[in-house]
């Protein structure tokens, strides 16, 4: 085991300083305690002190760091810790919001129970290693440099660099070696860590993807490190099934469920047009449709039929419902709240009024429409809003319509059953002594 002793709590004047012996400067010392034997204590310095008036008084602003020492007055553990606590056998500290553990000697330890058997690491010659968290790897710094440990304490990456980061939502490690960065990201089906390509940069994680920059473009890689979308693209936007992207100022979209063996991709949309924008999702949360948009107009791509359905001649100021496609017709609503239906030639069939009408009266009731999945069948749309099921022909006309929201109203109560039971619970007196169950004395 070996400490690397750079400095010492010296006394001067009745006061306690930190004495740096590299570059021979002294920290001044507070809360300070004397040592005792085969424990560490903790101790703080004050590394910053500001001056402010308030109330017409000067105060002071402190910033304290601690560090831990040892009989001899020896600081096994350096001052730089935003906290620190020691129990028996063990030391707390605590840096930018990161738990480390340290034994009585000063080095960093971390305990960890596997198998139901509990396993103490001790991590020799590093300055401290951050807490595990519950993950196989975290970081520590040795020397001035960082590095990854894992929790058995074998390294995981040297330390020899300025800074590192483990992004664990996005599954990315970025490590800073003078002034130039790199990232290594994991990959779930290959189970393991690898760097990125060479000049790429790591975006975003989206929907089991990993975006990456090269240069001015844009590409995307799977868990398996296959290369979904090379790097061809202005822009790109992952969804679960496919890949809206940009290509020389035009729209299109890649699928991800074909990959090929060389960096190209499976186009399903021609890069055509002005926009594409994401249509409805099924319920699990897969897109169906794509919406075209060229020259202000709009039109639909089944995604699952690899095929334009519609092509773009619709306004674009109707927001278009897509997974209500049925006989050449599909529901939309407009920015004022209105809903109806159009046709494959943009000629609007009909609205639906936004006010409910209810015994052939119009009320004052709004309440948004929910189209029934598929659209129009055998010349009929279901229709669901306010509580209401309702049925219209092509022409607009109402073939049907039904309560289907059950009201308190709508059950009727026998009252009375309900007063001679609570007499039988003593509501309204103890019964008779000796009574024969005949409640006939009470009336009707």
């Amino acid at each position: 085991m070996r400490i690397f002793v750079k400095n010492r709590i010296v006394e001067v004047d009745g006061k306690f300083y930190l004495m740096d012996f590299s570059n021979k400067s002294f920290i001044e010392v507070s809360d300070y305690k004397s040592p005792k034997d085969g424990i560490l204590t903790p101790f703080s310095c004050i590394v910053d002190r500001k001056e402010y008036e308030f109330c017409n008084e000067t105060m002071y602003q402190i910033t304290k760091k601690w560090g831990c020492i040892n009989n001899k007055n020896e600081v096994v553990i350096p001052c730089i810790y935003d906290n620190m606590k020691v129990f028996d056998d063990v030391c707390h500290a605590e840096i930018k919001y990161k738990k480390c553990y340290f034994n009585m000697d000063g080095t960093p330890i971390f305990s960890d129970r596997i198998h139901g058997i509990r396993k103490t690491t001790t991590f020799t010659g590093w300055e401290y290693v951050e807490d595990f968290e519950g993950k196989a790897i975290s970081i520590g710094k040795k020397d001035g440099k960082y590095g990854i440990l894992r929790v058995d304490g074998s390294c995981f990456l040297s330390p020899e660099y300025d800074s590192i980061h483990i992004d664990w939502s996005n599954k990315c490690i970025s490590r800073r070696q003078s002034d130039k960065t790199t990232q290594i990201l994991f990959f779930k089906q290959k189970k393991c860590w690898s760097p990125i390509p060479k000049d790429y940069t790591f975006c975003r994680r989206e929907y089991n993807l990993y975006v990456l920059q090269k240069g001015n473009k844009y590409a995307a890689i799977n868990d398996n490190y296959e290369i979904i979308v090379p790097p061809f693209f202005d822009e790109i936007k992952v969804f679960n099934n496919i890949v809206i992207a940009s290509f020389k100022g035009l729209k299109g979209a890649i699928s991800r469920e074909y990959i090929t063996e060389k960096p190209y991709c499976d186009i399903i949309l021609p890069f055509k047009y002005d926009d594409v924008k994401e249509g409805e999702r099924d319920f699990g949360g897969y897109l169906q449709h794509l919406i075209t948009i060229k020259d202000g107009k709009q039109g639909v791509y089944s995604i699952k039929e690899r095929m334009e359905v519609l092509e773009p001649i619709i306004d674009c100021k109707l927001h278009l419902y897509t997974n209500t496609i049925g006989e050449n017709a599909v529901a939309f609503h407009t920015e004022k709240g209105m809903y109806g239906l159009v046709d494959f030639e943009g000629n609007i069939l009909f609205y639906i009024e936004k006010e409910l009408c209810i015994d052939g009266k119009k009320t004052s009731i709004s309440n948004p429409v929910y189209f029934r999945y598929g659209g129009f069948k055998n010349g009929i749309i279901h229709v669901d809003r306010g509580g209401f099921y309702e049925e219209y022909d092509k022409n607009g006309n109402l073939m049907k319509k039904k309560w289907t929201r059950p009201q308190s109203y709508d059950t009727s109560y026998d009252y009375e059953e309900d007063t001679w039971d609570a007499m039988t619970d003593g509501m309204y007196g103890d019964t008779p002594e000796n009574f024969d169950g005949d409640y006939s004395f009470m009336g009707k």
